[in-house]
This record gives structure tokens, sequence and C-alpha cells, in this order.
């Protein structure tokens, strides 16, 4: 995956999780942490404008690779607590279409929709944990979340910012 692909998705992620903070709005972000965020054009000029610093880009680098392993964890985790109260992420995403949107159908039975109940629970405690996690590991880099937030719009709006953060990232695997 590219770095660019995975700031996308990431920092969807990211946000998404550092502004929940109520488990009626935590299930809902499953699938809004699929949609791509797509930026304003007022916040593409600002991003343009944004100054970062080799340190603070380093830092960047290492939290976007923190961040990756705690979102797969984290996928992992939320991947095994369906499989343990019996619904498959399939279901469980159909399920929840159809009680945001009144126009999507849902086949499901009593007994999945019980399951569903269950699982938001546990999902949602999932959730909390990793935005904990996520926080942490913005923040075990000196980095406040809202700078993190500024320098993830640059990388994304700056080629040559995007090329330093993957050549970082690169040279740290090696």
């Amino acid at each position: 995956m590219s770095v660019l692909k995975f700031l996308y998705a990431g920092s969807a992620s990211l946000l998404i999780f550092l502004s929940l903070s109520t488990p009626a709005l935590a299930e809902s972000s499953l699938l809004v942490a699929q949609a791509q965020v797509q930026p304003s054009q007022e916040s593409q000029e600002e991003a343009s404008q944004i100054e970062v610093s080799d340190q603070e880009l380093e830092k960047f680098a290492t939290v976007i690779q923190q961040l990756r392993s705690i979102r797969m964890e984290s996928r992992d985790e939320m991947s095994q607590a369906l499989e343990e109260i019996g619904l498959s992420p399939e279901l469980f995403r159909e399920i929840l279409q159809a009680k945001q949107n009144p126009e999507a159908e849902s086949d499901a039975s009593e007994e999945e929709l019980q399951k569903f109940d269950s699982a938001t629970e546990e999902l949602a405690q999932i959730q909390k944990e990793t935005q904990s996690d996520m926080k942490e590991a913005v923040e075990s880099q000196g980095l406040k979340v809202s700078r993190f937030q500024q320098i993830l719009s640059a990388v994304r709006e700056q080629p040559d910012l995007q090329q330093q953060v993957q050549q970082i990232i690169e040279n740290s695997k090696q």
C-alpha cells in the first residue's frame, strides 16, 4: 500500500477515532471510516502553506508507521470479536446500513439482530481502546493531535513532503 493511500485511509480512521466519544457514534464509524476524506479547497490552500520541519516530518513518519500497526491490530480484533459473536463482517455491515438508511434492506433474523447489538457494544469498546492507542502514538512522538492533522494535510497537498515521508519510512525499514 502506498504511503498516500495509507494516509487517506489511516487519517480517515484517525480523525474518526479521535473525534468519536459515544458508542452510538462509534457504531456508525465503520462505514464512515471506509469513505475517503476529501479536503476542501480552503483546507488545500492552507495545507500548501504549512511549514513542516525535518524533525516534525521524522516524528510524523514514525507515527504513521505506529498507526498502521494499531489500525491492523484493531481490524483483527474487530474481526475476531464478530467471529466470536457469530456474525460475519458482511452481515454486520448490511444490518448497520439498514439501520442507518431506511431504504436499505436487510434479511437479518431476530437472532442476528441481537448478535448485531452485542457486536456494536464490543466494537465500540475496541474503537475506544484504538482511539486511545492512536492518540497515545501521536503524543508519544511529542506531537499534538492538531499539529499531526496539520502535517497530514500538508503531506497530502505537497508532493515533496509526501516523497520525504515515504523516504523516511523506507529508510526506517532497512
